[in-house]
């Protein structure tokens, strides 16, 4: 557009028109020249997106964000194979304003390179999917941002006190919304009795979660104490029992359900998610061995407003079908 005459050169040049960039679909081109080339152009930039983008170092990004980093609220650099420790530290000096901040699967970056983020204060969206963060600084990092609304620590390392962290959100992020721990394997019912006391929930990923010594009362007491729950995430998780199921037909505004890998689950209690969640509309029941295919077929006609999941293998492996 630039190229058409002076006048559009001029509209092209508007900095106004790079508030929000996401150069996400594009991270195959986006390298130091492409970054020194939008840096003269993005002095109001306030959300950029550079997930997947690598062809760069940190030192171009530094220098990216000295010349229009000031006024960024929201950063993304999942899967960034070149972010560190040092990245952090200056993405912490000159990010001040940082409301959203997404690193998932960044590799590199250390427990020093997490502590740089204590010196934020507004963070309300942080993503530490499959990172090496230790407890004592994420629970540093909570404590100093108290506006924490969607926390993401999935896939972390086996070290991570995910009842520590819990007892943190409790305390110090009372607005929490969502939280994701997959895979989360030091989840017990401490830690499920401390998000209980999170009441504005409204998103639970306990995917391959759970204790081998059960939970107690403590899965009753959350889906109870949070009313406003609409997604719960609960693949494969470990000693759910009839009780605990039955306990989910308490979550009234209740879309998006999986059980995937449930074994303990029974049509009996199934039924009852239809009838007492009347907002319900995904269920997951792949691998869900006591739920027979007829009864998903009769469910998906009574129940036509709600996604069924469920596919079915043939004996050769070769089919799929799904309901």
């Amino acid at each position: 557009m630039s190229r058409v005459n002076k006048h559009f050169n001029n509209l092209a040049q508007d900095p106004l028109l790079y508030t929000r960039l996401n150069l996400k679909p594009y991270w195959y081109i986006i390298d130091t020249k492409a970054l020194h080339y939008l840096a003269f152009k993005c002095k109001y930039l306030q959300q950029l997106d550079l997930s997947w983008c690598s062809n760069f170092s940190v030192p171009d990004l530094e220098k990216f964000l000295d010349t229009c980093g000031s006024l960024l609220t929201h950063l993304r650099l999942n899967c960034c194979s070149c972010i560190d420790d040092y990245a952090m530290f200056k993405i912490s000096r000159g990010c001040k304003s940082l409301k959203e901040l997404g690193l998932r699967n960044c590799d590199l970056i250390h427990d020093k390179g997490f502590s740089y983020l204590e010196s934020l204060e507004f963070l309300e969206y942080l993503d530490l999917y499959r990172t090496h963060i230790k407890t004592q600084t994420l629970c540093k990092i909570l404590r100093k941002n108290p506006r924490m609304r969607h926390l993401h620590i999935g896939g972390t390392d086996k070290s991570l006190n995910v009842d520590e962290v819990a007892m943190e959100l409790k305390n110090s992020c009372p607005d929490l919304e969502s939280i994701d721990l997959w895979k989360a394997h030091t989840l017990t019912s401490q830690g499920i009795d401390a998000l209980a006391d999170c009441k504005n929930l409204r998103e639970i990923d306990f995917g391959w979660c759970g204790s081998t010594t059960g939970h107690g009362d403590s899965f009753r007491r959350l889906l109870s104490s949070c009313e406003h729950l609409e997604k719960v995430v609960l693949v494969s998780f470990r000693e759910l029992t009839e009780r605990d199921l039955r306990a989910l037909t308490l979550c009234k505004n209740l879309k998006q359900l999986d059980l995937l890998g449930t074994l303990s689950l029974t049509t009996e209690i199934c039924y009852l998610y239809f009838m007492n969640c009347p907002k319900l509309e995904m269920i997951d029941l792949n691998f869900c061995d006591n739920i027979s295919d007829c009864s998903i077929q009769q469910w998906q006609q009574e129940y036509s407003h709600v996604a069924v999941k469920r596919f079915n293998n043939t004996i050769n492996g070769i089919r799929i079908v799904e309901f």
